[in-house]
């Protein structure tokens, strides 16, 4: 396949994280997988000093599925610095804990995600966000 006619050169991009700061969508979409699947110990909107913290953790997660044993640890109590320093040893702590596997994260957090875009797709794009200047470096090419 080659650069369609009339077209100098062709831009691919991979939005999620790159173009895309989807931290504040992935914080809510996890907030409502927990509150749907946890609703005696989670309830009412992410708290903004929550969502801060789990922002400053977003670094570590390499896969969506991992947003909820994220959140987990910062209800738990843990610092983003405890976080950081040992990510992956909290996620299996949180997974063993919760008898939860891979795929049951990726369901729960899939699901999650795809009932908020069916019931509220404007607010689900709302959540998302663009890193400073990307879209002005877009619009120059």
């Amino acid at each position: 396949m080659g650069i369609p006619s009339g077209c100098g050169a062709v831009f691919a991009f991979d939005f999620d994280g790159v173009i895309c700061d989807s931290v504040g969508e992935n914080a809510l979409t996890t907030w409502r997988a927990l509150r749907a699947h946890w609703p005696q110990r989670i309830a009412g909107e992410l708290a903004p000093d929550l969502r801060q913290k789990f922002t400053a953790c977003r670094p570590a997660i390499e896969t969506g599925f991992q947003n909820i044993p994220l959140m987990w640890q910062l209800l738990d109590g843990a610092t983003p610095e405890q976080i950081l320093a040992d990510f992956d040893a909290w996620v299996a702590e949180i997974m063993e804990r919760e008898g939860l596997g891979d795929r049951d994260l990726e369901r729960m957090f899939g699901a999650a995600r795809d009932e908020w875009l069916a019931q509220d797709y404007d607010s689900w794009l709302d959540a998302q966000g663009f890193y400073p200047g990307v879209v002005e470096a877009i619009n120059r090419v």
